[in-house]
Protein backbone atom coordinates (compact mmCIF):
# COMPACT_ATOMS: atom_id res chain seq x y z
CA UNK A 1 0.00 0.00 0.00
CA UNK A 2 2.81 2.39 0.76
CA UNK A 3 4.51 1.88 -2.34
CA UNK A 4 1.54 2.79 -4.33
CA UNK A 5 0.92 5.62 -2.33
CA UNK A 6 4.14 6.74 -3.43
CA UNK A 7 3.92 6.03 -7.04
CA UNK A 8 0.69 7.93 -7.06
CA UNK A 9 1.98 10.79 -5.38
CA UNK A 10 4.63 10.67 -7.89
CA UNK A 11 2.52 12.83 -10.79
CA UNK A 12 1.22 14.87 -8.58
CA UNK A 13 4.67 16.01 -8.00
CA UNK A 14 5.69 15.95 -11.40
CA UNK A 15 2.61 18.02 -12.43
CA UNK A 16 3.37 20.28 -9.49
CA UNK A 17 7.02 20.96 -10.83
CA UNK A 18 5.44 21.75 -13.97
CA UNK A 19 3.00 24.12 -13.13
CA UNK A 20 6.11 25.78 -11.29
CA UNK A 21 8.50 25.22 -14.58
CA UNK A 22 5.53 27.06 -16.81
CA UNK A 23 5.20 30.92 -15.72
CA UNK A 24 9.05 31.21 -16.09
CA UNK A 25 8.37 30.15 -20.16
CA UNK A 26 5.23 32.52 -20.00
CA UNK A 27 7.39 35.50 -18.39
CA UNK A 28 9.88 35.01 -20.82
CA UNK A 29 7.13 34.41 -23.50
CA UNK A 30 5.41 37.81 -22.35
CA UNK A 31 8.19 39.97 -21.87
CA UNK A 32 9.63 39.49 -25.49
CA UNK A 33 5.85 40.05 -27.26
CA UNK A 34 5.91 43.83 -25.61
CA UNK A 35 9.92 44.27 -26.82
CA UNK A 36 8.50 43.30 -30.50
CA UNK A 37 5.30 45.35 -30.39
CA UNK A 38 7.69 47.87 -29.16
CA UNK A 39 9.43 47.82 -32.51
CA UNK A 40 6.69 47.27 -34.51
CA UNK A 41 5.81 50.56 -33.53
CA UNK A 42 8.73 52.95 -33.36
CA UNK A 43 9.27 51.61 -36.79
CA UNK A 44 5.91 52.82 -38.26
CA UNK A 45 6.47 56.47 -36.31
CA UNK A 46 9.32 57.19 -38.84
CA UNK A 47 7.22 57.02 -41.61
CA UNK A 48 4.46 59.05 -40.31
CA UNK A 49 6.48 61.77 -38.71
CA UNK A 50 7.56 61.92 -42.39
CA UNK A 51 4.36 61.90 -43.85
CA UNK A 52 2.78 65.12 -41.90
CA UNK A 53 6.44 66.90 -42.59
CA UNK A 54 5.99 66.92 -46.34
CA UNK A 55 2.54 68.61 -46.15
CA UNK A 56 3.50 71.17 -44.14
CA UNK A 57 6.82 71.96 -46.22
CA UNK A 58 4.42 71.67 -49.09
CA UNK A 59 1.91 74.39 -47.84
CA UNK A 60 4.91 77.04 -46.64
CA UNK A 61 6.19 76.68 -50.02
CA UNK A 62 2.72 77.39 -51.58
CA UNK A 63 2.28 79.67 -49.12
CA UNK A 64 5.28 81.57 -50.47
CA UNK A 65 4.56 81.61 -54.10
CA UNK A 66 1.06 83.15 -53.50
CA UNK A 67 2.90 86.10 -51.59
CA UNK A 68 5.21 86.68 -54.37
CA UNK A 69 2.47 86.61 -56.88
CA UNK A 70 0.49 88.80 -54.62
CA UNK A 71 2.82 91.28 -54.44
CA UNK A 72 3.53 91.31 -58.08
CA UNK A 73 0.35 91.94 -58.87
CA UNK A 74 0.09 94.48 -56.75
CA UNK A 75 2.87 95.82 -58.01
CA UNK A 76 1.97 95.70 -61.46
CA UNK A 77 -1.60 97.83 -60.54
CA UNK A 78 0.43 100.08 -58.50
CA UNK A 79 2.57 100.74 -61.88
CA UNK A 80 -0.80 100.83 -63.97
CA UNK A 81 -2.77 103.22 -61.44
CA UNK A 82 0.18 105.85 -61.45
CA UNK A 83 0.67 105.65 -65.24
CA UNK A 84 -3.34 106.15 -65.91
CA UNK A 85 -2.67 108.90 -63.73
CA UNK A 86 0.24 110.46 -65.58
CA UNK A 87 -1.56 109.90 -68.92
CA UNK A 88 -5.19 111.14 -67.09
CA UNK A 89 -3.57 114.58 -66.45
CA UNK A 90 -1.46 114.74 -69.98
CA UNK A 91 -4.87 114.70 -71.45
CA UNK A 92 -5.89 117.30 -69.56
CA UNK A 93 -3.16 119.69 -70.11
CA UNK A 94 -3.07 118.66 -73.33
CA UNK A 95 -6.53 119.84 -73.66
CA UNK A 96 -5.99 122.68 -70.85
CA UNK A 97 -3.16 123.77 -73.44
CA UNK A 98 -5.40 124.36 -76.66
CA UNK A 99 -8.06 125.75 -74.59
CA UNK A 100 -5.83 128.80 -73.11
CA UNK A 101 -3.99 129.27 -77.11
CA UNK A 102 -7.22 129.68 -77.94
CA UNK A 103 -8.26 132.28 -75.51
CA UNK A 104 -5.40 134.38 -76.15
CA UNK A 105 -6.78 136.43 -78.94
CA UNK A 106 -9.79 137.03 -76.46
CA UNK A 107 -7.49 138.65 -73.74
CA UNK A 108 -5.50 140.63 -76.54
CA UNK A 109 -8.61 141.91 -77.73
CA UNK A 110 -9.79 142.88 -73.51
CA UNK A 111 -6.48 144.72 -73.70
CA UNK A 112 -7.44 147.08 -76.20
CA UNK A 113 -10.64 147.93 -75.52
CA UNK A 114 -9.24 148.82 -71.82
CA UNK A 115 -6.83 151.27 -73.94
CA UNK A 116 -9.49 152.18 -76.34
CA UNK A 117 -11.59 153.06 -73.73
CA UNK A 118 -8.73 155.02 -71.69
CA UNK A 119 -7.99 157.30 -75.26
CA UNK A 120 -11.51 158.00 -75.91
CA UNK A 121 -11.85 159.29 -72.16
CA UNK A 122 -15.05 156.62 -71.72
CA UNK A 123 -16.97 156.68 -68.43
CA UNK A 124 -14.23 155.60 -65.48
CA UNK A 125 -17.44 153.00 -64.89
CA UNK A 126 -16.70 151.12 -68.02
CA UNK A 127 -13.09 151.60 -67.71
CA UNK A 128 -13.04 149.66 -64.63
CA UNK A 129 -15.58 147.45 -65.61
CA UNK A 130 -13.23 145.86 -68.95
CA UNK A 131 -10.26 145.84 -66.39
CA UNK A 132 -12.12 144.15 -63.80
CA UNK A 133 -13.29 141.20 -66.03
CA UNK A 134 -9.39 141.22 -67.53
CA UNK A 135 -8.13 140.64 -63.87
CA UNK A 136 -10.38 138.12 -63.37
CA UNK A 137 -9.77 136.15 -66.38
CA UNK A 138 -6.16 136.41 -66.26
CA UNK A 139 -6.21 135.53 -62.55
CA UNK A 140 -7.96 132.12 -63.35
CA UNK A 141 -5.99 131.40 -65.84
CA UNK A 142 -2.32 132.44 -63.72
CA UNK A 143 -3.99 129.27 -60.80
CA UNK A 144 -4.38 126.80 -63.60
CA UNK A 145 -0.72 127.83 -64.50
CA UNK A 146 -0.51 130.26 -67.09
CA UNK A 147 2.51 133.14 -66.86
CA UNK A 148 3.40 136.28 -69.05
CA UNK A 149 6.35 136.31 -70.69
CA UNK A 150 9.03 139.07 -69.76
CA UNK A 151 9.81 140.94 -73.14
CA UNK A 152 10.42 145.05 -72.71
CA UNK A 153 13.79 145.48 -71.94
CA UNK A 154 15.43 141.79 -71.96
CA UNK A 155 17.69 140.16 -74.10
CA UNK A 156 15.88 138.56 -76.94
CA UNK A 157 15.35 135.08 -76.69
CA UNK A 158 14.55 133.29 -79.41
CA UNK A 159 12.57 130.81 -77.37
CA UNK A 160 10.10 133.09 -75.95
CA UNK A 161 10.58 135.90 -78.42
CA UNK A 162 9.17 136.50 -81.90
CA UNK A 163 11.21 139.52 -83.61
CA UNK A 164 9.22 141.29 -86.31
CA UNK A 165 11.15 144.41 -86.42
CA UNK A 166 14.97 145.94 -86.00
CA UNK A 167 15.15 149.04 -85.28
CA UNK A 168 18.11 151.70 -84.77
CA UNK A 169 18.73 153.18 -81.27
CA UNK A 170 20.92 153.91 -78.37
CA UNK A 171 20.32 150.81 -76.36
CA UNK A 172 22.03 147.54 -76.52
CA UNK A 173 21.88 145.34 -79.96
CA UNK A 174 20.09 142.01 -79.18
CA UNK A 175 17.90 143.77 -76.79
CA UNK A 176 13.88 143.67 -76.99
CA UNK A 177 12.85 147.56 -77.00
CA UNK A 178 9.12 147.08 -77.77
CA UNK A 179 6.86 144.19 -76.96
CA UNK A 180 3.82 144.61 -79.62
CA UNK A 181 1.95 141.23 -78.65
CA UNK A 182 2.25 139.52 -75.48
CA UNK A 183 3.77 136.21 -75.10
CA UNK A 184 2.11 133.42 -72.64
CA UNK A 185 3.64 129.91 -71.03
CA UNK A 186 1.60 127.55 -69.70
CA UNK A 187 3.46 125.54 -67.20
CA UNK A 188 6.77 126.23 -68.79
CA UNK A 189 5.36 125.09 -72.45
CA UNK A 190 4.89 128.47 -75.04
CA UNK A 191 1.88 128.93 -75.80
CA UNK A 192 2.67 132.07 -78.04
CA UNK A 193 5.36 134.23 -78.01
CA UNK A 194 5.99 137.66 -77.84
CA UNK A 195 5.66 139.80 -81.04
CA UNK A 196 8.79 142.32 -80.40
CA UNK A 197 10.80 144.61 -81.60
CA UNK A 198 14.85 144.84 -81.04
CA UNK A 199 17.56 146.86 -81.36
CA UNK A 200 20.05 146.39 -83.92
Amino acid sequence: MAKQDQQSNQPDQEMKQAGQEQPESDSSTGSSLPAEEAEAVTGRETPLASEEQEPAAQWEQEKKELIGQFQRERANFDNFRRISRQQQENTREYALFNFFKNLLPVLDDLERAILSARQEEASSSHSQGLEMIYNQLFKLLSQEGVSRIEAEGQVFDPNYHHAVAQVEGDGDSGTVVEELTKGYTFKGRILRPSMVKVYK
